[in-house]
């Protein structure tokens, strides 16, 4: 993989299909990786691909692996230092957004349900990423 990509790991495909296609909306030109398992996202990223995705989006509520696992994992991986990884869940209360932050996510957010509201979540995130990435403080 020559250029950046984004990586998504949620157990639901038509979820998978849905952020994918939300992405491309956005950015055309990304490569999405998805995957449904978070075990074998793991597994891929950190022993099998050469280059650190841009982002990582994984569902929190993941069988096998949990996201805060597959989290865990990613963050205890110093490679993965200057990844952008997001957490996210159909249901995503400030708290336990919080606590996911703590734990290394740099973003927890509630999965979106309609394209508009999930275009707004995600140049939010792609624009707010960008910033740090330049050396800009964000608030």
């Amino acid at each position: 993989m020559n250029k950046p990509y984004i990586v998504l790991v949620d157990n639901d495909p038509s979820n998978l299909e849905f952020l994918e296609n939300l992405i491309y909306e956005i950015r055309p030109k990304s490569q999405c990786v998805s995957f449904i398992f978070g075990d074998e996202a793991i597994d891929a990223l950190c022993h099998q691909f050469r280059q650190v995705p841009e982002f990582v989006f994984i569902n929190a509520n993941l069988k096998r692996t949990s996201g805060s696992r597959c989290l865990s994992m990613l963050r205890s991986d110093g490679r993965f230092n200057d990844c952008c990884i997001g957490i996210f869940s159909l249901c995503m209360p400030e708290a336990l957004a919080d606590t996911y932050k703590l734990m290394g996510a740099d973003f927890a957010f509630q999965r979106p349900i309609s394209l508009p509201e999930g275009q707004v979540i995600l140049e939010d995130i792609f624009t707010t990423a960008r910033k740090h990435k330049s050396g800009h403080r964000v608030a």
